[in-house]
């Protein structure tokens, strides 16, 4: 059988089993964060014009997080306007997105490495592996998806269509869109600065290359820096914001140590951001990262030397190495470690694994590979509810505040309120002085109890988190609903100092001050609230009650 065909053959049998092991996510809804992503997010809803994406965090209309995702949120708009909140479409894109890098990939690794085979099994390793379930089978996780999607589009721009030499414009070309579309996606989008100079200097265009990939991470530096004020990505609130760089470091590198078992044994770990393992190192874990760290500068120096003998394995080595990098919290994230992590690092490892199972004799191979469906069904689960989700994580620790308290609103969507009542309580009893368990309790007795029995749960929720604006904006709600404007603008003030670009406090501000007669001041606010929500028939509303006099 000809070459290509065995090939096409080969890839349209990676594809069926991508989609084979993260096929539960295709019958779920939103999990995790995805409601508030996808629901309450204007931009997503269609209130907003599209290019609003270029120019907010991700996160905007929460509190800004320091995610520049300008093309997560259109895709999200797109499943919206298709879908609108049936999570199945949305999951169904989310996978459609993860088989277009597989197809990416496989047309790259067929121009730079001529043995089908390993391609292929490097591809397979790739597409199925239990840990991408994180980025593949979680809606919000298409981010990585998305950012290697944009980055091997500007590597196979490079190349173009044939193996003639390539000329320097196209090089430069495509090596400024790998970073630029990249980095739109995610953060991690750098690491494709590295690997199209790499790809450059295979084909003799290191000059070109080196051009336009600085180029491409500078375009990409100002859209941030004009969007967010800050070039370079920094999370708000990270966890080892505070300790030292080699502190941070060697954490970051503990928990790729545990990253590493993950990639060996995917078997029922925990969904979603957590630091894998690392905790229950003890004292053994400054030494176990630091010999981490060590090896990898190591394997770094031997892939150097190989360059020229072997040059496609040395180079994806090395970009295995660097793409660790940005997760090593040199500059403190948000988390320190999550599944998701793992997604390019085995996107470009596909040659180095591919090489190493085409040692493996066919049948053991073809078990190995078989076996990661069932692996794959069972990381998919978590994803296909909030409630499934909050599940996952409990089990894999101890009960934590947040988890009870997200499970609680998991209940709530489902309109189970005797159980979300129960979460926000036991929430309640493990730390008394979280005061999101408070505000969502309180919300929920102002529905069945009514606002007066709810004011005190949502007073003590203000006490316990003075810089929570979801407890000021909720406490503002209750009292307008009291007839209590002068107390309402109070806390949606508040709320809006430590939220301001959530447009319902504004509308709550607004609406709080046209009941004191206040309608220049109400005005002024409610314009600034269809500002940030777009259309909003609440605020329309009450615009047309200070026209009309």
């Amino acid at each position: 059988m000809p070459a290509p065909v065995t090939e096409l053959r080969g890839l349209a049998g990676v594809l069926l089993l991508a989609c084979a092991a993260f096929a539960p996510a295709l019958v779920g809804g939103f999990a995790y964060d995805d409601s508030e992503a996808i629901i309450h997010n204007p931009v997503v809803q269609g209130n907003l014009p599209a290019s609003a994406a270029f120019g907010r965090d991700y996160w905007h209309h929460f509190a800004d997080a320091g995610h520049y995702r300008p093309l997560a949120t259109l895709t999200l708009r797109w499943d919206a306007g298709l879908w609108g909140t049936d999570g199945r479409g949305f999951h169904a894109t989310t996978l459609c997105l993860h088989l277009c890098v597989v197809l990416l990939m496989g047309l790259l690794l067929r121009r730079v490495l001529p043995k089908s085979r390993s391609a292929i099994l490097g591809l397979a390793f790739f597409a199925c592996h239990p840990a991408l379930a994180d980025s593949v089978a979680w809606i919000s996780g298409r981010t990585s998806s998305l950012c290697a999607i944009g980055g091997l589009v500007g590597l196979l721009v490079m190349l173009g269509r044939t193996n003639a030499r390539a000329s320097e414009k196209r090089v430069a070309l495509g090596a400024a869109l790998a970073p630029f579309l990249a980095c739109l996606g995610k953060e991690e989008g750098l690491i494709f600065v590295p690997f199209a100079i790499l790809l450059g200097h295979w084909y003799g265009r290191g000059r070109a290359a080196w051009m336009g990939a600085l180029a491409g991470i500078a375009l990409a530096a100002g859209l941030r820096a004009l969007a967010l004020g800050s070039a370079i990505p920094a999370a708000h609130g990270a966890p080892l914001g505070d300790l030292p760089l080699f502190e941070r470091v060697l954490t970051g590198g503990l928990a790729w140590v545990g990253g590493l078992g993950l990639v060996a044994l995917p078997w029922k770990f925990p969904p979603g951001q957590g630091n894998l393992h690392a905790d229950s190192l003890g004292p053994a874990g400054p030494w176990l990262a630091g010999l981490f760290l060590l090896s990898c500068l190591a394997l770094a120096a031997l892939a150097w030397r190989r360059r020229r003998h072997s040059p496609v394995l040395a180079g994806s080595l090395l970009l295995v190495l660097m793409s660790i990098i940005p997760t090593l919290e040199i500059i403190p994230a948000g988390e320190i470690f999550a599944p998701r992590y793992l997604y390019l690092p085995l996107l470009l490892a596909a040659p180095l694994t591919g090489a190493l199972l085409a040692q493996v004799p066919r049948r053991i191979l073809a078990v190995l590979l078989l076996l990661w469906i069932p692996l794959g069904w069972q990381a998919s689960q978590p994803y296909t509810s909030r409630a499934a989700y909050w599940e996952a994580r409990m089990e894999f620790g101890e009960e934590t505040p947040m988890g009870w308290n997200a499970l609680g609103n998991a209940h709530l969507e489902n309109q189970q309120s005797g159980p979300a009542r129960r979460a926000f309580e036991r929430a309640i009893e493990l730390d008394p002085s979280y005061s999101r368990p408070w505000v969502n309790l309180g919300t929920l007795t102002w529905t069945e109890l009514g606002p007066e029995t709810a004011r005190p749960i949502l007073e003590r929720a203000c006490k316990e988190g003075p810089n929570n604006p979801a407890a000021h904006a909720n406490l503002g709600a209750l009292l307008l609903k009291l007839q209590q404007p002068i107390e309402a603008e109070r806390h949606y003030t508040r709320a809006i100092e430590l939220a301001p670009g959530r447009g319902a406090h504004w509308r709550g501000l607004g609406r709080a001050l046209l009941d004191q007669g206040r309608r220049g001041e109400a005005r002024t606010a409610l314009e600034t609230a269809l500002q940030k929500l777009g259309q909003d028939p609440a605020c329309e509303t009450l615009l047309q009650r200070i026209q009309e006099g």
